[in-house]
């Protein structure tokens, strides 16, 4: 026989180029040399990114150099993996592994010389083992799909969680996966015990290299070497101010990906004109935005003028039915709101920046419980002149002018109590009649005068609770910033005026 040596050039990644004009993309592919004597041939074949270890090759089967076994080498691993009812999540992760350069070098080279048998942390070489089968099965000529039945067996050994044939998590599946193959892999036999050394005044890549060299002295192997990398954390004392930097390895990232770019957000939007009435605006924001866009957002769908602004606040009830304001600062992001969050926007005027805040708040007596219950939307409105209790009540009616019921509604339903109600509802009020204080319900001691319950509207400062004197100078510490007031409506009050709208929030 007549030996002879040829070139083989065999592009391994990048399977959809055919042979044809190979010369013109030598750039691009692996050289494979290989020595051919007789009819038949031991051939290697080189994978791409592979270093010069001497395992790192793929022996071909001895077969015939025609046109038709060039094609089947050159669309190695082009193999599918059988779907076991619904392990679709373990075959992808294992396809993904098993195109991974670095991988395909190690496990169809001579990898059971780095099984750590010993380790009590690893499975014995077992998942290493099992994995580098599947691997070669899909690597191997020819392109009829593998079934992964001896991989999945052994992978249920290990970890029962993933027996059966249901979904699963595939990060889960790929983090135990990676986790068993390093032990298995694992170079270092004994871990030695090592003890990082004082690197503050180091610079970061001083430190970065310290730090991995003490990693790989305990873990070294091929998914160290393909698969981990390092973290950079600082710490920052909040007394001395010492900055501690550290650098920890990892081998997978978990990043929130969110579902939408856009969200839509519903408010209300409060005016402090005295004329209009609430009205709700839907907008869309960005997901990941700050409080600013909702504001522009909302300026643009309510129409705000030039000389006004908005205040945007979370209004929610706490265990003891008690209203709290929230304010939202125009830096906060828009990632903090749920969505069951109860958003009021305030359009108030600019030129009144800089004077008082005062925020009115309703409550009243519950017929039932005998209770304080706060009801309703705070009304707010910023007072420039604000000196006695009288200022208060006039702009609360001012805010109050457009829940008023037309005149004709108050009569029809003053009528229709009148017919409907019987001895046994007067028998009910009269037993409800809250002649005697709850003094339960909170900061809820304070005493009211009766005619004027059942008359009109009591003003009480939030913070004690003491009443608001129309004729004399308010006595409030702080007064610059905000001013809470707690409005007693009397049940006249309450038939006057609507209080459905006053309550009402979007859904």
């Amino acid at each position: 026989m007549l030996a002879m040596q040829i070139l083989l050039e065999l592009q391994v990644y990048g399977f959809s180029d055919t042979l044809r004009g190979i010369d013109e993309r030598n750039n691009e592919m692996a050289l494979v040399q290989s020595k051919i004597e007789g009819p038949f041939c031991n051939g290697f074949l080189k994978m791409n990114g592979s270093t010069d270890r001497e395992g790192s090759l793929l022996t071909l089967t001895s077969s015939s150099q025609s046109a038709g076994s060039y094609r089947g080498a050159a669309s190695l691993g082009l193999t599918g993996l059988q779907n076991f009812g619904n392990t679709c999540f373990m075959n992808s992760a294992i396809q993904c592994l098993v195109h991974t350069p670095e991988l395909v070098d190690y496990f169809l080279g001579d990898y059971p010389k780095e099984i750590n048998y010993d380790n009590p942390l690893g499975m014995k070489g077992e998942l290493a083992l099992a994995f580098g089968d599947l691997l070669r099965k899909l690597w191997a000529p020819g392109a009829r799909p593998v079934a992964p039945r001896m991989f999945k067996s052994k992978l249920a050994n290990f970890a029962p969680q993933f027996s059966g044939y249901n979904q699963h998590d595939s990060q889960e599946f790929l983090a135990f996966l990676l986790d068993g193959l390093h032990e298995d892999l694992n170079r270092v036999k004994c871990k030695p015990y090592v003890e990082a050394k004082g690197l503050e005044d180091c610079p970061d890549e001083e430190v970065a290299e310290e730090y991995w060299k003490n990693h790989l002295a305990r873990n070294d192997s091929i998914i160290v070497d393909s698969c981990q990398g390092q973290f950079r954390s600082t710490l920052i004392c909040p007394l001395c101010k010492k900055v501690s930097v550290t650098f920890d390895p990892f081998m997978y990232l978990s990043l929130p990906l969110p579902s939408t770019v856009m969200r839509t957000m519903t408010l209300t939007v409060m005016g402090a004109d005295g004329i209009t009435l609430p009205s709700t605006y839907t907008i869309t924001v960005p997901d990941c935005g700050k409080l600013t866009d909702l504001i522009v957002a909302l300026s643009a769908a309510c129409s705000l003028r030039d000389d006004e602004t908005l205040l945007v606040a979370e209004v929610y009830m706490n265990w003891n039915l008690n209203c709290f304001l929230n304010w939202l600062e125009p830096s906060g992001s828009i990632a903090l709101i749920r969505d069951d969050d109860k958003l009021v926007a305030y359009r108030l005027p600019k030129d009144c920046e800089k004077s008082p805040l005062v925020v009115f708040k309703h409550k009243n007596i519950d017929q039932f419980t005998s209770k304080w219950k706060m009801f309703g939307i705070p009304l707010v409105a910023r007072l420039p002149d604000l000196s006695c209790g009288s200022d208060i009540r006039k702009k609360f009616l001012k805010l109050l002018n457009p829940f008023l019921m037309p005149v004709e509604d108050v009569l029809n339903d003053c009528d229709d109590e009148e017919g409907s109600s019987g001895n046994e509802d007067s028998e009910m009020l009269d037993a409800t009649s809250p002649t005697v204080l709850d003094t339960d319900a909170g900061s809820d001691s304070e005493t009211l005068d009766e005619t004027h319950l059942g008359t009109d509207f009591q003003f009480q400062i939030g913070s004690s609770f003491s009443e608001i004197k129309m004729d004399e100078p308010l006595q409030v510490s702080g007064l610059a910033k905000e001013l809470e007031v707690h409005v007693v409506w009397s049940d006249k009050m309450i038939d006057k005026y609507d209080t459905c709208i006053l309550s009402s929030f979007p859904e």
